[in-house]
């Protein structure tokens, strides 16, 4: 892996033997004086570039995404990623990572990246919508300024 490409290595088999020779030479002689097998090989390797894999991203940041609950509170289950720890976990480049996060939605608190969960969106969208119907505004004219002061009294 580098900065901005994945790789695989494969081993390719050949249909051909090569064989690996030794040459005992006499530094005199022009001609080697004995050639001596040392080894025989099938085949060799390539280093392929590969796609990058990078839909575990998405299961690793979902076992702990971010809700409503205490900042404070460490004790609920999973674990939370660095971008260090994505590097080392998903087979694929920082820059693919980096573009699987931006594809996600993901955000970063503290260093760890994080995805919402789908209740906080489900609760803060149910509430935007309640706001605008309670006040009357028009759907493609809301003041956003104003709505987030009304979302701020709920936190309340």
């Amino acid at each position: 892996r580098t900065q901005n490409k994945n790789y695989v290595i494969r081993f390719v088999e050949s249909s051909n033997s090569n064989l690996l020779l030794r040459c005992n030479t006499d530094l005199q002689q022009a001609m080697p004086a004995v050639l001596t097998v040392s080894g025989a090989v099938d085949g060799h390797y390539e280093l392929v570039e590969t796609p990058p894999r990078t839909s575990r991203i998405k299961a690793l940041l979902l076992q702990r995404p971010y809700g409503l609950e205490d900042p404070e509170e460490i004790t609920s289950p999973g674990r939370l990623y660095t971008t260090a720890d994505l590097v080392e976990l998903v087979q694929a480049s920082e820059a693919d990572i980096h573009r699987e996060l931006e594809s996600l939605g993901a955000f970063e608190i503290d260093g760890y990246w994080r995805l919402l969960d789908d209740s906080v969106c489900n609760r803060t969208l149910e509430a935007i919508l309640e706001i605008v119907s309670l006040k009357g505004w028009d759907n493609d004219a809301i003041i956003v300024p104003d709505l987030m002061d009304a979302l701020s009294y709920l936190d309340d």
